[in-house]
């Protein structure tokens, strides 16, 4: 409805260019550039002379494994170690799984050792990782590469977005002023369609009342996230695409329609002329 008001006065060709053709090139050429973009900080992150790689380690399991009832009765002695293959035991802390270090951990162990300290302990390493939280093995020490497989899909974006230096700050901006439009524009088009039905189709309703409804779709998503959490969305958005799965049936005999309208009004088919009721 809102697509179908904004192009009131406009021509077929202006209509499928405007509504179809152009967002599909647009979409093709954004997922082409950063999809390609992506991909390729990707490949260097993982390359040899990077070796980045996804290390299962947060701050939350550094702390258990300094509280440790072992850890502390032996903290000095297990503290102080320095050659970095003995640092195994604090990987089952660190994941809590197993006793085992991966290569990837054995790797960023490894060139802690070498690029900070030679004598560099196990408490300095400790406190490394704390300070890198996160960031720890997804990122190399200058930021300037990042292995996005490891973040989550809510983080990539963002995360590339840093690797280009000091305009990954500013960008990272832009792309916020971009979503917060593209919520408020979307927003502001779904209060409409609700305000037009809820006033009986007049399409200047009040703009108070549009307010009103907007605020009410604010609401019960915040509603929604707080109660239930993303799963709870989700569940919402997969209902919402089931209910609209019978409206498809409705669009193919819409679509009969609008190509018999085109043709009477070209003169290809008589207006008067057979209908469904006499075809029978």
């Amino acid at each position: 409805m809102f697509i179908a008001q904004i192009s009131r006065g406009r021509t077929i060709r202006q209509f499928i260019n405007g509504t179809m053709t152009a967002p599909v090139l647009y979409s093709m050429i954004w997922f082409s550039i950063f999809g390609g973009a992506a991909l390729l900080e990707e490949r260097q992150a993982s390359a040899p002379d990077q070796n980045l790689c996804c290390v299962d380690w947060n701050t939350a399991n550094v702390d258990r494994f300094m509280n440790d009832s072992y850890i502390i009765d032996n903290k000095a002695a297990i503290l102080a170690e320095t050659d970095y293959t003995k640092w195994g035991v604090m990987c089952a802390y660190a994941k809590g799984t197993d006793d085992s270090c991966t290569d990837c951990e054995l790797h960023w162990m490894s060139m802690f050792s070498t690029n900070f300290s030679s004598s560099g302990s196990l408490e300095d390493f400790m406190t490394y990782i704390k300070d890198k939280r996160y960031r720890y093995g997804m990122y190399n020490e200058d930021e300037s590469h990042v292995r996005l497989s490891c973040l989550g899909t809510t983080s990539m974006w963002f995360a590339m977005m840093n690797t280009y230096g000091d305009l990954g700050y500013f960008l990272c901006v832009v792309s916020m002023a971009a979503i917060i439009l593209y919520f408020v524009t979307s927003s502001d088009s779904g209060s409409l369609i609700i305000d037009i039905l809820a006033a009986n189709g007049n399409s200047n309703p009040p703009r108070l009342q549009r307010v009103f409804w907007a605020l009410c779709e604010g609401a019960t998503a915040t509603a929604l996230l707080v109660a239930g959490g993303t799963d709870a969305l989700g569940a919402l958005q997969t209902v919402s695409i089931i209910t609209g799965l019978p409206y498809t049936i409705i669009l193919c005999f819409l679509c009969i329609s609008l190509w018999r309208a085109l043709a009477m009004e070209c003169g290809d088919i008589d207006p008067y002329g057979n209908d469904f009721r006499s075809l029978s």
